[in-house]
């Protein structure tokens, strides 16, 4: 069952009219219907950081550039049908943007994968569904509404979500006694992004 709790600031009030239903569908169409977006993110564990630098364009454009935990860069290039990643200085090619994601969850802790997987609506990957939830709270925090839905099953976590654009700005979720955190920056929404951001070496 889910509780409605509204959150202005850090102080909790008692009513809402959205449910995390809504809220979870409201961000994957705002995701499905972006021409082009960009974002920074970045995700930690403990002392262990990682960073990811997000580009798309429709239909197909991504590229996913950053530090991984391991300190090393790696790259994901996705131009049309193919698809090439870099890790450990070398590039490889990929069947898929979704087998590219895969491959850069782990290494990134997630930043440069959970958005991706939004705006592809890969099975890889995407954003938890309302059957897990176990609360919502809303309300405002830096002078802008958010949505905070969380979760118990299978593992403690929440995922907030900005009031009026619903994209997602952090997450915390805790694995075997492990939490990780993930910030996204304000994105930057159907700007023109040089068709050179989705070349590899560039």
């Amino acid at each position: 069952m889910i509780a409605l709790i509204v959150l202005p600031s850090t102080e909790l009030t008692t009513q809402t009219s959205l449910a995390a239903s809504q809220i979870l569908d409201r961000s994957q169409k705002a995701y499905s219907a972006v021409r082009t977006f960009e974002e920074d993110v970045v995700a930690s564990a403990g002392r262990v950081r990682a960073t990811a630098h997000i580009s798309f364009q429709r239909p197909g454009y991504l590229r996913v550039t950053g530090m991984s935990m391991f300190h090393s860069k790696y790259d994901l290039v996705c131009h049309g049908s193919e698809v090439w990643l870099l890790t450990n200085g070398k590039w490889a090619r990929q069947s898929s943007a979704e087998i590219g994601i895969a491959a850069i969850t782990g290494i990134s802790l997630e930043a440069g994968a959970r958005v991706p997987a939004a705006i592809l609506g890969t099975t890889w990957a995407s954003m938890p569904t309302v059957a897990g939830a176990s609360k919502l709270k809303s309300g405002a925090a830096k002078g802008r509404t958010v949505y905070r839905i969380d979760y118990t099953d299978p593992y403690p976590a929440d995922y907030w979500f900005d009031g009026n654009t619903y994209f997602l700005i952090k997450t915390n979720q805790t694995i075997m006694g492990r939490t990780i955190s993930i910030e996204c920056a304000p994105p930057t929404v159907n700007k023109s992004i040089p068709a050179s951001r989705f070349t590899r070496g560039s």
